[in-house]
């Protein structure tokens, strides 16, 4: 086949995206990618089986332990891959090649520069990061173990995560699915060969994992140098240009505060397991995160499915196509998403058998396991509400921060901070966009309607940034004030806790003296006023420890074996 024609085909195939059936289409995306999300959700199921039967339930906890790191330095590389795929899908859309392959080249060299950093850092502070996230115990020579090996192949994971969003942007699902497939296979083959075989041990499970990354960037490069790829980068479009890293970490920011989030939740919950219930607790937690894992493959894959249709489609300026992916993405996850909890509610009770045969470990699963899939209906409309912010090209409000709609009723970076500006009626509109030295604007607002205020929202969202970057939040502050225009500067904490309407209301209630070390001595009550009384706090906080004698008392023990627990420092 000629380069014209190959060059045709893969054009062809991307331009399906605005043309083929929306529910053909969907189902056409998501099918491989929920294929891809289920083997790869697969192999950590059964990697965890492996590692459960094979080493033991510490080991399945030490793993959990580590996910979050390699987790979150992956995100990095997803995030940039889906903020780059917006801007590949909507390009395509206009037939921008040149910016789509620039877009692509600028994504190689911030994912493999950002996660490299990380990794270093990651590998000098191993003996810190390891306990913060809950490695104590039996627990840390599992942990460090696996944790150094894999931190190794982590940015050949980001590169991978990254590439295979900008496959799927050119409107290749089956091509991103085999990415996935190739190294979920060959790490369930080496952990077999490492541990079963070899008997290396944690060791082995975290090689079997390293290797299977390079399995799956391999493939990609393959991919992309094998003429199946439209996106061609050349040595120039490596390098970095700032207004394409502003716009691609704009749009894949989502992802990567979601699941920052994500890993901070794992270091709390991992540590309050540890304290509560010990190595048990946290094998629970892991269980159930690889069945969340598991269990919503085809959610996943249906929002990765829905964002090159999107980006594609909002690119092509095609709105009927674009509401309707929205609409009929949203119903087929929900669907999707009762009918597997009711498999889970169902199944609560066998789960953890096939995990681990640690009795203490099984017992404590099964309530679990039903209390977190109860949110699963939930996921899907998240999901994908997200995903449409990022498709578009608009991530800031999947954080809820933007007012859509109205651009003076919002929150703006200035020289030094942030400022939020509330000019809500179009008479505080006009006069704000005349403040700002956009007069000609000004007399539009006046005599054009909401919805046109509606269409000319992004221009005047640029504008307002523009001249707001120009001078501090205060001065800003100062001056639309004095205007009548109702706009505040972000505070600090401190600050606002300092500000005369706080103090005013009394919503911090001070005592005297702390009743221990650990306990504050200041409380928030009620953040509003009451004509008669309100909130109050009769007592302050019982220190750490305080009420354990009596807890105890009436479980039943006596004071000797409560002294003997304080002695062997179970209570403080």
């Amino acid at each position: 086949m000629g380069i014209q024609a190959r060059h045709l085909m893969i054009k062809n195939s991307t331009e399906l995206l605005g043309t083929l059936s929306i529910p053909k289409l969907l189902i056409q995306q998501a099918i491989p990618a929920s294929i891809g999300i289920l083997v790869m959700s697969l192999n950590i199921l059964i990697d965890t089986i492996f590692v459960g039967h094979w080493i033991g339930s510490n080991a399945i906890a030490a793993i959990n332990v580590v996910l979050p790191v390699s987790f979150f330095i992956a995100a990095l590389g997803m995030s940039i891959g889906i903020g780059g795929a917006s801007i590949i899908s909507r390009s395509l859309g206009i037939k921008n090649l040149k910016k789509a392959t620039q877009t692509f080249g600028n994504q190689i060299t911030l994912t493999l520069t950002f996660t490299s950093f990380v990794v270093i850092f990651g590998l000098v502070f191993v003996d810190q990061i390891i306990p913060l996230f809950g490695g104590k115990g039996d627990l840390f020579d599992f942990a460090k173990t696996y944790y150094v090996i894999v931190l190794y192949g982590v940015p050949v994971l980001a590169f991978c995560m990254m590439a295979n969003n900008t496959i799927r942007a050119e409107g290749k699902p089956k091509n991103a699915m085999y990415a996935m497939l190739l190294p979920s296979g060959s790490n369930l083959l080496l952990d077999y060969i490492f541990i079963k075989i070899f008997d290396w041990g944690m060791m082995g499970a975290a090689w079997a994992t390293t290797l299977s990354y390079g399995v799956c960037a391999a493939y990609i490069i393959f991919f992309f140098i094998s003429g199946k790829s439209s996106l061609r980068p050349i040595f120039r479009d490596f390098k970095l240009r700032f207004d394409l890293v502003k716009e691609i970490s704009s749009l894949g920011s989502v992802t990567l505060v979601r699941q920052a989030m994500v890993s901070l939740t794992v270091l709390l919950v991992n540590n309050v397991l540890f304290s509560i219930g010990g190595e048990a607790s946290i094998t629970v937690y892991a269980i159930i995160s690889r069945m969340l894992m598991f269990a919503t493959f085809p959610i996943f894959g249906i929002t990765q499915g829905f964002l090159p249709i999107a980006g594609y489609n909002y690119g092509a300026k095609n709105w009927y196509r674009v509401k309707k992916v929205i609409n009929i993405s949203i119903l087929y996850s929900s669907i999707l998403a009762t009918l597997i909890f009711g498999l889970i509610f169902i199944y609560s009770d066998t789960i953890p058998v096939i995990f681990t045969n640690d009795l203490n470990v099984s017992s404590q699963t099964p309530a679990a396991l039903r209390y977190v899939f109860l949110a699963l209906p939930i996921i899907g409309i998240q999901l994908i509400g997200s995903a449409y912010f990022q498709a578009i090209g608009k991530a800031l409000p999947a954080f809820g921060n933007e007012n859509v709609g109205r651009p003076s009723n919002s929150a703006y970076p200035t020289k030094d901070g942030w400022i939020v500006v509330a000019a809500y009626t179009a008479k505080q509109f006009s006069k704000f966009m005349r403040i700002l030295g956009y007069s000609d604007r000004a007399e539009e607002i006046l005599i054009t309607s909401k919805k046109q205020h509606c269409a000319n929202q992004d221009d005047d969202r640029k504008k307002i940034a523009t001249v707001l970057a120009t001078k501090t939040a205060q001065e800003w502050e100062d001056l639309l004030n004095s205007e009548h225009i109702p706009a505040a500067r972000a505070r600090r904490l401190d600050e606002t806790l300092a500000e005369p309407q706080i103090l005013s209301r009394q919503f911090l209630q001070e005592y005297g003296e702390k009743p221990s070390v650990d306990a504050p001595n200041k409380l928030p009550t009620a953040a509003f006023s009451f004509a008669h009384g309100g909130p109050k706090h009769n007592k302050p906080p019982p220190g750490f420890g305080s009420d354990s004698y009596n807890i105890l008392s009436d479980l039943g023990y006596s004071a000797d074996e409560i002294q003997a627990f304080k002695a062997a420092n179970v209570w403080a």
